[in-house]
């Protein structure tokens, strides 16, 4: 039986400083993201799309399989499922199974963290603008707010959305190293 890592379990194996770092740490090896293998969207009946994100190194190979289910929400489900399978690269023996969305709310947050660290001057308070609402806005604002010290966070979601986040992340702002909204 291969180890399962649920949400809550991912939740703290990274911050999002070393999650920035680990991609920094596996860019500066030489991983080419452009390498990749392209991924793949299939339409589903009822609306939505499952997505298929192959990738391989030597040392590793995984797939992401997510689906994507707009009426989920009014449903009280997620909108974004998900499941990571991480495989031996040369053996390609299943080494864990990951929770998919889990691991997208800390990878993508840390792509902009890292950015942010080489683009964004360093040493005054950011305006952050965070699209959505969702859990990646909470990883975005969790990942921007633990490398810089912000001064506003704008959060541009629809109204009245399910689990709208809006006011807490405006407030997140407020937070230790932050400014106010």
């Amino acid at each position: 039986m291969i180890p399962q890592l649920s949400g809550a379990e991912m939740a703290g194996l990274l911050s999002p400083a070393a999650a920035a770092d680990a991609l920094a740490g596996v860019l500066l090896a030489g991983l080419d993201p452009e390498t990749c293998p392209p991924r793949s969207a299939l339409p589903v009946p009822g609306g939505g799309e499952l997505l298929l994100m192959p990738a391989a190194t030597g040392a590793y190979a995984g797939v992401k399989i997510a689906g994507v289910a707009p009426g989920n929400p009014a449903l009280g489900l997620p909108r974004i499922t998900g499941s990571y399978l991480l495989l031996d690269g040369p053996t390609l023996r299943p080494l864990a199974l990951l929770d998919g969305a889990a691991l997208t709310t800390l990878r993508t947050p840390a792509v902009s963290a890292l950015a942010l660290r080489h683009l964004a001057p360093a040493g005054r308070p950011l305006r952050l603008l965070v699209f959505g609402s969702g859990p990646q806005a909470y990883g975005h604002l969790e990942a921007v707010h633990a490398m810089r010290t912000l001064a506003e966070v704008v959060v541009v979601a629809r109204a009245g959305s399910p689990g709208s986040a809006a006011p807490a992340l405006q407030a997140g702002a407020a937070a230790p190293g932050g400014g106010g909204s």
